[in-house]
């Protein structure tokens, strides 16, 4: 008799952070992909110092792309970029692909690791100011 996982949905068994986190690890190993958390990744890319080439490269977005960019180094979801710039999460997405076709880059992690090492990852701009 095999062991089947119990499914954790449903409000009997709500998914939490963990829970997700480690289901997008097992898709991410499934596809020969690695998966770390976000805060590991920003604690790693705080350690990057701003390189030159890095920063020919982000030079070469527009300033949304540059507002999306800075806002997806900072962790931010779709749906909180878009919140914070006052546009939709499918134009947040739209600029996503753009910057990582700019950038030659397969991700948003990669999209992180490009802004802080152009020392540009100072989180979504203030919609305030």
């Amino acid at each position: 008799m095999q062991h089947r996982p119990r499914q954790l949905r449903g409000d009997r068994h709500p998914v939490g952070p963990a829970e997700r986190l480690a289901g997008e690890q097992v898709r991410a190993a499934m596809a020969g992909d690695t998966l770390i958390s976000p805060q590991l990744t920003v604690r790693l890319l705080r350690r990057l110092q701003p390189l030159p080439a890095a920063a020919a490269g982000v030079s070469g977005l527009t300033g949304r792309e540059r507002d999306v960019a800075r806002a997806v180094a900072a962790g931010g979801t779709n749906a909180e970029i878009a919140e914070s710039l006052s546009i939709s999460a499918g134009t947040v997405k739209t600029h996503v692909a753009s910057i990582q076709a700019k950038l030659g880059v397969r991700n948003r992690v990669g999209i992180a690791a490009r802004m802080w090492a152009a020392g540009e990852a100072g989180g979504p701009p203030d919609p305030a100011g």
